[in-house]
């Protein structure tokens, strides 16, 4: 899942995991990812892994987290922020399975930490895709 209120980014980021043949769905804001979340729970085609922009309007990176773990325990985040705050980090790592991106990155850069995810949780191999 790829969450980002700005639409051009949005569409660049959707191109860009597209282009590596990743599979995914998407949101503008934390609310509909949450709504979306709530809906396909216990359902075949799930997200396993959500690439989040750190600063959403309606939601803060943590309360997403958060709510988006209670529906759904074994998502995974990968945050994307222009500066990661230390003591922001140090709260939501402790979540399991979060990491960032600093911004400017490639799309090489991005397919790397999402393959960094997918090679933790065992999925080598497989199709790659954002979805179970």
């Amino acid at each position: 899942m790829i969450i980002d209120e700005h639409t051009a980014n949005l569409n660049s980021l959707k191109a860009g995991v597209m282009s590596f043949g990743y599979d995914s769905v998407y949101a503008t804001n934390g609310d509909s990812a949450l709504q979306f979340l709530q809906i396909q729970n216990n359902k075949k085609k799930t997200p396993k892994l959500v690439l989040m922009n750190m600063n959403m309007c309606n939601l803060n990176a943590v309360q997403f987290i958060n709510e988006a773990k209670n529906l759904q325990p074994n998502l995974a985040f990968i945050l994307m922020t222009e500066q990661m705050d230390k003591r922001l980090w140090k709260t939501i790592s402790n979540f399991s399975d979060c990491d960032y991106i600093e911004k400017p990155f490639t799309p090489d850069g991005l397919v790397h930490k999402i393959s960094q995810f997918s090679k933790k949780n065992g999925t080598k191999g497989h199709r790659p895709s954002l979805l179970t």
